[in-house]
């Protein structure tokens, strides 16, 4: 990796550390995408549609009923891309909040140039630079995670809805593997046919229970490891996460997203926030981007357990109707808003009332609860 040994990892060029990889067309079909995940291990794939960069992940294909035949550029939107010139802390900032492992830097011919989580962790590593990150801080600390005899189908549901890709399997309580939606891929073949050993009907392809794929050996670091412990064990092991136990119970997961996280420079930390599925208008996906941002900001002052805010806006171009499906994530839970019209930035400016309504009234409901508990304990 090129650049000064002593300077920080944060401000080293994205390009030093950046990789080639095949990029698709958007009449590619998926099956064709898929197969080139589960060659190479990659999590998305990028593609140009109409002059324009898109991406589609793992996660996007999975519960697709024809994707043998669907088109990826009906699956695709458009992705975010790194500047000249861009650091590591660009990247990163855009890896986390996109909830990415790949972002472009450039277009050259039949081909994306790429920097990747994984190499970022590797090069911290490399490097040897002490990173003042603790494990505990960096994981993520509301983890879903589901029982051994659930069905494939109902952890592919699962993951779309909270836009993960990481759920521990349990039995009793106590995990016994992990499934990622790279497993739940693997099920779906990247031509049409089914596997040879799979039983029943393509409509219950995923009826299943979920330990019949699961990993068993599951990636763990006990409360207390080291930022630096976690990124090696991840790096050694070739793994998209870490989970995080104290006394065999779990409290925490570390996934790639995470990881990337202690490299974003501290100025240019704010309020995670996410949009997906905009128009092909520029004018109106920076204006979308913009409210997004400053209804976290606004909201954060008021709720300061906002951890996050992630926007889908659906509709547009063919369609005349605006689709909005607002998320936002606490270190309580998520909770999810929708909002639709003719006019988009209406639409999203009706999201607003509606998330400070609920959360003031959630708020109010764990006041109350607290202040009757006190009643019923008396004075100490």
């Amino acid at each position: 990796m090129s650049g000064n040994a002593g300077t920080p990892l944060s401000r080293v060029s994205s390009e030093s550390l950046s990789q080639k990889r095949a990029l698709f067309s958007w009449e590619d079909r998926v099956s064709r995408a898929i197969g080139r995940i589960l060659q190479t291990g990659e999590y998305e794939v990028f593609l140009t549609k109409e002059g324009r960069l898109m991406t589609a992940t793992t996660r996007d294909f999975l519960g697709l009923e024809d994707y043998p035949e669907e088109r990826l550029g009906n699956v695709a939107y458009p992705s975010p891309k790194l500047g000249p010139g861009s650091t590591v802390s660009e990247a990163a900032r855009l890896l986390h909040d996109y909830r990415l492992r790949a972002v472009p830097i450039s277009e050259e011919g039949d081909l994306v140039r790429v920097v990747t989580a994984k190499a970022m962790l590797q090069a911290v590593l490399s490097k040897g630079q002490s990173i003042g990150a603790k494990l505990d801080d960096t994981m993520t600390k509301s983890v879903t995670s589901m029982d051994s005899r659930a069905t494939a189908s109902k952890a592919i549901a699962l993951m779309k809805e909270g836009n993960f890709d990481h759920v521990p399997i349990t039995d009793g309580g106590r995990t016994v593997g992990m499934l990622t939606s790279t497993d739940l891929l693997a099920r779906m073949p990247p031509e049409p046919g089914l596997p040879p050993n799979f039983k029943g009907t393509p409509e219950h392809r995923f009826d299943y229970p979920v330990s019949n794929i699961a990993q068993e050996e599951v990636v763990t670091l006990t409360r207390g490891s080291s930022y630096l412990e976690a990124v090696k064990e991840m790096v050694l092991r070739n793994s998209s996460y870490v989970l995080v136990t104290e006394s065999e119970r779990t409290i925490g997961i570390a996934t790639l997203r995470d990881m990337v996280k202690p490299l974003i420079a501290k100025n240019a930390e704010g309020l995670p926030f996410y949009v997906a599925g905009m128009t092909q208008e520029p004018f109106d996906q920076g204006r979308v981007e913009e409210k997004v941002k400053r209804m976290g900001e606004s909201l954060k002052k008021t709720f300061p357990d906002l951890e996050e805010v992630r926007a889908i806006v659906k509709g547009g171009a063919h369609s005349r109707i605006h689709e909005v499906t607002l998320t936002v994530y606490t270190s309580h839970g998520l909770y999810s808003f929708s909002s639709e019209g003719h006019d988009l930035i209406k639409a999203v400016d009706e999201l607003t009332p509606k998330v400070k309504k609920l959360l003031s009234s959630r708020r109010s409901r764990v006041e109350t609860r607290r202040e009757r508990a006190l009643k019923e304990r008396g004075p100490a």
